[in-house]
């Protein structure tokens, strides 16, 4: 719904600056400040209930937990305003995508880090290859040959971003099973 925003109204749409910073002050903690006890009534039934499913399997090191195992925010944030923190983000890392697509791409980063469907919306958004090509720059750091690697906070990157790479390979079985399938593109 943003991009449909952003590609309808232009980079400086009001509407999707105003929901990228309701979705930043969520992921900040903003919207539980005040709901504690509704929160901690909701959500830590589930708690108690895995702990005593495992108790009533033997297990000796676990308690029923009183209270909700993570803090809730009880004090507000403040929350930078997205287009001006985005703005600078762009500039600090030289994405060459404009400001409303790297404020998509790096909240959408951030909500979807273990999801299958992050790359492919990455690439559908067409911020893949600035997020790729910037984030994780050519030749920087050490290979996973080097003993060094174990402490380096970034990935390791030789190979140039192909967009066709994108695009799985079809398995070698399924390539003979069937002649009439034909290789992606990259992997020919």
């Amino acid at each position: 719904m943003l991009s449909v925003l952003f590609h309808l109204n232009g980079e400086n749409d009001a509407t999707a600056w105003s929901y990228i910073n309701q979705i930043r002050s969520r992921a900040f903690g903003n919207m539980e400040v005040g709901k504690k006890d509704a929160l901690t009534a909701t959500y830590l039934p589930y708690y108690k209930e895995i702990a005593s499913f495992y108790i009533s399997k033997g297990s000796a090191t676990v308690t029923v937990p009183s209270s909700y195992p993570i803090p809730f925010n009880e004090t507000a944030v403040t929350v930078p305003d997205a287009k001006t923190y985005y703005t600078q983000v762009k500039s600090d890392k030289s994405f060459s995508s404009p400001v409303w697509l790297v404020a998509l791409g790096m909240e959408r980063r951030k909500e979807f880090n273990a999801e299958w469907c992050l790359a492919q919306d990455l690439i559908r958004s067409g911020f893949m290859e600035d997020h790729i090509t910037h984030n994780y720059p050519k030749s920087l750091g050490y290979p996973n040959t080097n003993p060094l690697v174990q402490d380096a906070w970034q990935t390791y990157r030789s190979f140039d971003y192909v967009p066709e790479k994108m695009d799985m390979p079809i398995p070698t079985e399924e390539l003979l099973k069937n002649k009439l399938i034909d290789q992606n593109e990259a992997y020919n």
